[in-house]
């Protein structure tokens, strides 16, 4: 489980962080450009920037009037990031399905039917999707906005779209909500993870790997082995007469021993590379999930108190006005 959702966050951070970059072609103040190529009076567009809390002015003013990139890039990241989150749901909804079975929800994150008393629908994964693809809809909207646009001083690029952005990132912060409620309290069921992991016969890689480091064969060898297993139904007499036809010689592990390698467990922690599934493997990914988290929250927490910082520079400079 480790694994699957870190896979996920590792994604998800990834878009934060885009988002975070599209901050500083965001975060770069227009003001000082007027009707495009400035004016002849001694204005201070560092200082306005300052004053306001931008990073910088925009480099040039043509540019500052035509740019449509301070909605596109974080639009395009929320988009990126909202894919990801309804693969993620349509994923967990398969795997809460009656035929899968591995994931059961609590009362007040299903649905229920006053015809069905079985029914038991995980309807917030289907709110998540619902709203999902709202908000997708709006930053889309916006990108596709631009497409054969002169790039020009254009409505285009004035207050109107704003409202489809706003929409976007309001709808997005109630499904992160939602999110939040669905991974805190999914339960998994431990026992129909074995059941489908042995009965598909899913560990027998790590069978043919083991053939090959304990009984010192080659893969393709323990691969005809394992498969000549998992043909005969995973009968342990069929995978020794194979290995007696294909090696020469009796097999020596004893069936505990098969037992314990064809458990999902031993699956799992025997695949201690970092990155893999094990404990072990995971405590790279969490390092890295917990570093690219604090790198993302020291730059917003530096944001804010510039910004802080900005307004109180504001004020002293407004009183002092004569």
């Amino acid at each position: 489980l480790a694994h699957y959702l870190s896979s996920f966050m590792l994604e998800f951070l990834e878009g934060i962080e885009g988002l975070n970059a599209s901050l500083r072609v965001v975060n770069q103040c227009p003001l000082g450009a007027a009707a495009i190529t400035t004016t002849g009076f001694d204005i201070d567009r560092q200082l306005v920037s300052d004053l306001l809390g931008f990073e910088k002015p925009v480099p040039n003013s043509y540019q500052a009037i035509v740019t449509s990139h301070w909605l596109t890039y974080p639009s395009m990241w929320f988009k990126s990031i909202l894919n990801d989150i309804t693969r993620l749901m349509a994923d967990m909804a398969h795997k809460a399905s009656c035929e899968v079975g591995l994931l059961s929800f609590p009362d007040e994150l299903v649905q229920v039917s006053s015809i069905m008393p079985q029914k038991r629908n995980p309807v917030i994964i289907e709110h998540i999707r619902i709203q999902s693809g709202m908000a997708s809809g709006d930053f889309q909207s916006l990108i596709d906005l631009f497409h054969n646009v002169p790039y020009q001083d254009v409505n285009e690029v004035a207050d109107a779209p704003v409202a489809s952005f706003t929409r976007g990132c309001e709808t997005v912060s109630g499904l992160l909500e939602l999110l939040q409620e669905t991974l805190l309290k999914v339960s998994v069921d431990k026992q129909r993870v074995d059941e489908i992991a042995i009965s598909t016969g899913a560990t027998t890689t790590e069978l043919a790997d083991e053939l090959v480091r304990r009984e010192g064969i080659s893969f393709r060898t323990a691969h005809g082995v394992t498969s000549a297993f998992v043909k005969s139904g995973y009968s342990l007499e069929a995978l020794r007469r194979r290995f007696l036809e294909l090696v020469g010689r009796a097999l020596k592990m004893d069936d505990q021993e098969l037992e314990t390698v064809l458990s999902p467990r031993h699956f799992v922690q025997i695949r201690s590379v970092p990155g893999g599934p094990s404990i072990s493997g995971m405590e790279s990914v969490v390092d890295l999930m917990e570093e690219n988290l604090k790198l993302i929250t020291h730059s917003l927490e530096e944001l804010k108190k510039k910004v802080v910082e900005s307004e109180e520079r504001l004020s002293e400079e407004f009183n002092s006005l004569d």
